[in-house]
Formats: structure tokens, C-alpha cells, sequence
């Protein structure tokens, strides 16, 4: 997700961690949820590369809609040709082969982790 162009070096460093951890074949694609002003850069990051991606362009406007537009993935388009899903921020860093993720047998549901409480402006409060 991407309204302001400075995390696409923070996309960057997540693509790069995720190359070197990927192992041989990786059947993973991205999704990546961005403003289309940033198409461009994205499309040329990913390919430079070498992963797999989908580009969804949404309206943001405001930093409320990027950090919750997340909310809406369930409406893309095509989210039901996926079998499983694993929602990264673009400051991610992965250590480790998130094919393993992939690999575990859940169930169809939504798995989260409840975040501390946090009380800064950007969330109203």
C-alpha cells in the first residue's frame, strides 16, 4: 500500500528480504495495493526483481485510506484465486522461507495477531 513514495524503498528491502529466503520455486504472487501514480515505479521494481505480482490500484487520498484500505482486500477482484493469503506491510522484513507459512493446513478463516494499544494521531485518538 502505497501513499506516500518513500515506502517504496521500504518495499524494496521486503522484496529483496523475500528473494534471499524464497528457496528454489516460489509459487507466490503479490499483491500489490498501491495508488496508480506509482504503478510505474512499482511494475519496474518487481520485474527488476524477478517476482511475481498483481498491481491493484485503489483511490488514496488521505493516510486514513492507506492504512485502511487493507480492510478492503477481500474485495479485490480476484482475491478468491488464491488459496491462501498472508498480508504484509510494505515495512516487513523476512528471515526465513514464508513458504513454510504457506505450507501449514488452516483452516478458512482469518488468522490474526492483536496489536498492543496505541494511541497515536494517526488513529484518532
Amino acid at each position: 500500500m502505497f501513499f506516500n513514495k518513500s515506502y517504496i524503498e521500504l518495499f524494496k528491502l521486503l522484496l529483496l528480504s523475500y528473494n534471499f529466503h524464497k528457496g528454489r520455486k516460489s509459487d507466490i504472487t503479490y499483491l500489490i495495493i498501491c495508488d496508480k501514480i506509482f504503478n510505474h515505479e512499482i511494475f519496474t521494481l518487481c520485474n527488476d526483481i524477478s517476482i511475481d505480482f498483481i498491481i491493484w490500484n485503489l483511490d488514496i487520498n488521505t493516510k486514513f485510506e492507506a492504512a485502511s484500505c487493507r480492510l478492503n482486500i477481500f474485495d479485490f477482484q480476484h482475491i478468491n484465486n488464491f488459496e491462501k493469503i498472508l498480508y504484509l506491510d510494505c515495512d516487513i522484513l523476512i528471515n526465513n522461507n514464508i513458504g513454510n507459512i504457506f505450507s501449514l493446513d488452516l483452516e478458512n478463516c482469518i488468522y490474526a495477531v492483536k496489536e498492543p494499544f496505541c494511541s497515536h494521531s494517526h488513529f484518532g485518538i
